[in-house]
């Protein structure tokens, strides 16, 4: 999808841009429902987002780790 950028930007910056926007995304969304009449902010849902956050990197990069052990 982002194909088209790899040539113009270095890598650190898809690093730093994602990074940025997975760790604001949750305290975010979690905000504007702050604003919400009907709704109210929890910290306990911006960490169970976290959470999945981290479970889904590791799960990632497990299976990352499994598939080029299996090329050797």
């Amino acid at each position: 999808m982002f194909l088209f950028l790899k040539s113009y930007f270095h890598r650190k910056f898809f690093l730093y841009f994602f990074g940025t926007i997975i760790f604001v995304l949750p305290i975010g969304s979690e905000y504007i429902q702050a604003l919400s009449p009907y709704r109210y902010f929890s910290m306990y849902d911006a960490l169970a987002s976290y959470l999945g956050i981290v479970i889904m990197l590791t799960a990632f990069l497990i299976h990352k780790k499994m598939i080029k052990s299996n090329k050797t």
